[in-house]
């Protein structure tokens, strides 16, 4: 993917979690690709501040614990 189709993915879960009421797991998983998305464009505060988000809702989610602990170190 190039940096625009990035952008547009953070556009449309922003979109999505303004428009739908989502909760738990659902929600979870448009933060995280979210967070993914950030780190991607290489804005690791952005991407930091979501996974401190998930880790707060769910501390075991996907590899939010590595994901955490690598922006650490950088």
């Amino acid at each position: 993917m190039n940096r625009s189709e990035y952008f547009k993915a953070i556009d449309l879960i922003d979109e999505v979690l303004q428009d739908e009421p989502l909760y738990g797991e659902e929600q979870l998983a448009f933060l995280y690709v979210k967070a993914e998305a950030y780190l991607k464009l290489k804005k690791t505060k952005m991407a930091k501040e979501l996974y401190v988000a998930i880790k707060k809702l769910n501390p075991h989610y996907r590899l939010v614990g590595e994901r955490l602990k690598s922006l650490e170190t950088t």
